[in-house]
């Protein structure tokens, strides 16, 4: 299971084997956090 943290305003990725989806999670998070 892939792990990451949110820390410092930056993300900090732990990843294994689904580092393509959670990236691809993680962008269109970023994106919604700059939304706001």
């Amino acid at each position: 299971m892939t792990i990451y943290t949110l820390s410092h305003g930056s993300l900090k990725l732990d990843v294994s084997d689904q580092g393509g989806v959670i990236e691809g999670f993680l962008a269109r998070y970023d994106a919604a956090l700059t939304s706001w």
